[in-house]
This record gives structure tokens, sequence and C-alpha cells, in this order.
């Protein structure tokens, strides 16, 4: 195991969220009384920076509730053009209300990774689903993941206008949450019946208003607009692939002791500058993926197996146990023993 292995922290792979809504989050969080320093915490947006990790969007946001009640829907009235940047632009292009909701269904991820959205639709009513995404938000039920969906539902509630030039009717909002006391204001804000404990978390149109012309209808300009979305979701997809890729190939690399990134580099093909290139274009590092893939494989082992510790050591790429004891305690703040 390299030396820098050692002592790094394991970490999850980062999900991005797109500036402009972070830019967003900041503009309601400064509306909520927030000072600058409060806003953007530890966050170091670097020159000509285009994103920001979920984690930092997510902490951010929980500041947010931490001082507003109502700050979910603070946020989804902030919402405005500038808030999607690729997608914006793109939505405004489309012929009818069902283009752009299909568009926000293909280009979601374009904007964030904070979680994902679906579609239904029937003779009279159109159902419209968002969920967190599990990999940062672990409860569906909890208090995170119903605020995030307040906060994208108001975020349509306060957009469509603008799509649209008049009022978008609301039939019924749902929520995976049991309860909430914000039930009567999230009652006045949409102007419709809330309701818990259900299967999703939902909003509901009638399916008449989908066929409803947008404002600024151009087809000309869609398909420009949305060639230029598919090339940039084209890249995205190309990057996670690697990641994915890399995750495959290091369990047996670490049996083997090939797990050097020119050793990799060379089984996908590529040199080890550029899957450090491409890498870097998603804020990771080749060590941060390593480090996670050392964890993950050395939690599984102790705890689902009966090998020893230099056994599970040697598996996942450590000449000593030592170096693993002490890599793995840097990790969680426990002895692999503790940890067992």
């Amino acid at each position: 195991m390299t030396e820098t292995c050692l002592n790094a922290t394991a970490t999850p792979r980062q999900g991005e969220v797109a500036l402009g809504y972070w830019d967003t989050l900041q503009r309601a969080l400064g509306e909520a009384g927030q000072t600058r320093s409060q806003i953007v915490g530890n966050t170091d947006l670097k020159q000509n920076s285009t994103k920001v990790s979920v984690q930092e969007y997510l902490a951010a946001f929980e500041r947010g509730l931490e001082n507003d009640a109502e700050f979910a829907l603070k946020v989804g009235q902030a919402a405005s053009l500038k808030t999607f940047p690729v997608l914006g632009m793109t939505l405004l292009s489309c012929s009818n209300l069902e283009q752009a909701l299909r568009q926000i269904l293909r280009y979601e991820s374009l904007n964030h990774d904070l979680g994902r959205s679906e579609l239904d639709i029937s003779s009279r009513v159109c159902t419209y689903h968002w969920m967190a995404n599990p990999s940062y938000v672990f409860d569906r039920h909890g208090r995170l993941a119903f605020q995030l969906a307040l906060s994208v539902f108001a975020g349509i509630k306060s957009f469509a206008p603008l799509l649209l030039q008049r009022t978008l009717p609301i039939k019924r909002l749902t929520f995976i949450v049991h309860e909430s006391r914000l039930a009567p204001s999230i009652e006045r804000f949409f102007a419709c019946p809330v309701s818990f404990g259900a299967r999703s978390n939902s909003i509901e149109v009638d399916a008449k208003v989908l066929d409803w012309k947008l404002a600024f209808a151009d087809p000309s300009m869609f398909s420009a607009l949305t060639k230029h979305a598919e090339s940039l979701l084209s890249v995205k997809k190309q990057n996670q692939d690697l990641v994915r890729r890399i995750q495959e190939i290091l369990p047996d690399a670490l049996r083997r002791q090939t797990f050097k990134i020119e050793d990799l580099a060379a089984e996908l093909s590529l040199s080890s500058r550029s899957v450090q290139r491409k890498l870097k274009e998603q804020g990771l590092s080749y060590q941060g993926i390593l480090d996670e893939t050392c964890l993950k494989l050395a939690r599984y082992y102790l705890k689902e197996t009966s090998l020893s510790l230099i056994q599970i050591a040697h598996i996942i790429g450590f000449k000593e146990q030592s170096s693993f004891n002490h890599a793995f305690k840097n990790w969680t703040g426990k002895s692999p023993g503790e940890f067992r």
C-alpha cells in the first residue's frame, strides 16, 4: 500500500451541484438573514469553478433549516433562469409543458446529483415524483429528504410561470414523511391539498396542462440547446463509467498488489496522466477512490468473514498488518479489532 494511503481519510464519491443551484441557495440563505461567512461555511470555490459538492450543498441547506422552518420553500421561491445553467435555456425553448418536463428528467444530472425525477402520465393526471439521492440522504422518510423534495416542488411552482406566463394549477402534493408541522404553510404556498405517509414525494397536475404552450417556444433553438446538453451529458456519463470501471478493477488489483495508477491505467488502455485528468475534472482523485475501495472491502471482510487481520490486510493490498491497522484507524477512528 502506498504511503499516502496510510495517511488518507477514505471519502465517498463526490456528487456535484451546479453553481447556479448553489447561488440560488446562497440567495435564500441571505434572505433568511445569514451572514456571508455563515452562507459559504467551509466551501472553497476556486476561480472559474462551475460546481460544488453535494456534501457542501447539503451542509449549507441544513444551516438554513436550523434557522428557518420554512427555508425549503424560500429556496424554491429563489429559483430563476440562472438556477439551471444548461437546462434553463433548453426549457424556455420547449414547445409545451410536457416537453419541458421530459427535458428535466433527461438533463437533471447536469444541474445536480441531489436526487432524481420521474414522470407518470395517465389520461387525467400527470404526477411528477422526486426522490433524494440515497448515496447522500440515507433516510427517505427523514426530515432532510422531505425538505429537499419540498424545495424542488417549490422551485417548480415558482419557475413554471416564467415558462407558461400563467400560474401552474397544482392538484395535490404528497410526501413520504409521515407528518409535518409545515402542512398549513405548504397548502397556502401551493394552493392545494397536501398529504403525508405516501409512497413517493410527488406533485400532481391535471394532464391537460401538459399541452399548454410555452411562452418562448423556439424549435430551432431547442434543437441547438439539446445538442449541447447531450454533449455535456455524454461527457458526464463517460466520467462516471471511468469511476465505475476503476471500482470494478481494484479488488483484484489489490489482491495481486498491482494497484498502482500506472498498472490500472494500462488495464484501462489509458495513460496514468489521462486517468488523473479525467478524475480531477470530477473533483476526484485516484487516491481517494483507492482509499474508499480499501475501506469498503475491509469493512466487509471484518464484518462478514472470520478471516484473520493479517489475511484481510493482504487481500486489500497491505504487506503488513500494522500498516493496515494504522490506515483503518485513520479512516474510521477505530482499530480493525474494535470495529469487528
